[in-house]
């Protein structure tokens, strides 16, 4: 009887100690070994021959280690494309709150915790970003191990980054709400849309920390950070009460176009690799 779960022991036990030191790489190593022995079998193959199959396209454990290296090394720019978007948002609004702190128009609590949540709140973009684009990259050309292990150390390195920030600017909003509204909480649009913002950040970080989160899985999650964002942000703006603006048409326009093109994204995430390609190139973005 075929355990793959035997097989996998005795791949790790054959492997150098170099290799079984480093728990990152061998649980990465691992993670792709399953995937592509799922592959095999979903190809119709026999356990036994899907797994030998599956070893074969790892290759020998010191290239295929020296090869996983590089790519930690490697610059993806799209994770730099996003990176660059994050810092030039925060920077803009660090900016104009410290104009407006100097004007006397805002206080240092509540400044701090605008810079922050838009930290978070845009650090969550930059993920649905990089979501979008692997989402089109792998329906329409394809995409590799190589991809695939750079998309996931750019969004756990942001869903990190969100987590933080979000999480103090979140407590600072409660701060300032308890010195100038007389309460904590108060199930106010714009906090409710904060926590919800704080609880994917967690979910995110899981998902893109844990090698056996399937990557279809992360695509939509990172995809499902969007709407969250948007929603949470925007929507308020939606709603007539408290202090908050009378709803206008376009917002509301713009704000359920942004949500369907993310469904679509999300679609298109449930396809199988290189479904929608032109042509037979791989893909080397």
């Amino acid at each position: 009887m075929f355990n793959v779960e035997q097989k996998l022991s005795d791949w790790r036990e054959s492997l150098p100690p170099s290799l079984r030191e480093n728990r990152d790489l061998l649980e990465e190593l691992e993670s792709h070994l399953r995937e592509a022995f799922e592959r095999q079998m979903k190809a119709g193959k026999s356990a036994e021959d899907s797994w030998n199959a599956a070893l074969s396209s790892m290759g020998d454990a010191q290239n295929v280690a020296r090869e996983f290296a590089k790519v930690h090394r490697q610059i993806w720019w799209p994770a730099w494309i996003a990176a660059l978007l994050l810092v030039v948002s925060v920077s803009s609004v660090l900016a104009l709150t410290i104009a407006r702190f100097s004007a006397g128009a805002i206080r240092p609590l509540l400044a701090t915790h605008v810079v922050l949540i838009t930290a978070g709140y845009v650090s969550m973009f930059a993920i649905g970003l990089l979501g979008a684009w692997a989402v089109l990259i792998r329906a329409l050309r394809g995409w590799s191990d190589r991809q695939e292990i750079a998309f996931e150390s750019a969004c756990a390195k942001l869903s990190l980054l969100a987590l933080i920030t979000t999480l103090v600017g979140c407590a600072l909003g409660a701060w300032w709400a308890s010195d100038n509204l007389g309460r904590w909480w108060g199930w106010d649009p714009k906090e409710i849309g904060g926590l919800c913002v704080l609880a994917w950040a967690c979910v995110l970080l899981q998902s893109f920390r844990s090698h056996r989160t399937p990557a279809q899985l992360r695509l939509c999650n990172a995809i499902i950070a969007n709407m969250i964002v948007a929603t949470g942000w925007f929507g308020p703006a939606l709603i007539t009460i408290h202090s908050y603006p009378v709803t206008h048409p376009t917002i509301g326009m713009l704000l359920a176009i942004f949500l369907v093109i993310q469904v679509v994204l999300i679609w298109m995430a449930q396809l199988p690799e290189g479904a929608m390609k032109m042509d037979g190139r791989a893909a080397h973005l």
